[in-house]
């Protein structure tokens, strides 16, 4: 017998095992609901987006800057 723990919390929507039934390697045991999962990393994703905007804002504001120093008007 082996006695699992969860790393996070969440809610079992289905139970895939059955007592006393041997599972196969990548077999699933449960799932969980991913609806707080899910609004999580929309959230990630829209701060990683953003992150991504002001990179490229900050490359061409640098380039424009290295082009003045090694340009100058």
């Amino acid at each position: 017998m082996i006695r699992l723990a969860p790393e996070f919390g969440g809610i079992v929507t289905d139970l895939h095992a059955k007592p006393n039934v041997p599972i196969k390697k990548g077999e699933p045991i449960f799932r969980m609901d991913a609806a707080p999962w899910k609004d999580k990393l929309e959230a990630a994703q829209a701060d990683l987006g953003a992150a991504q905007d002001e990179k490229k804002s900050i490359e061409i504001q640098s380039e424009s800057l290295l082009n003045y120093v090694y340009n100058p008007c």
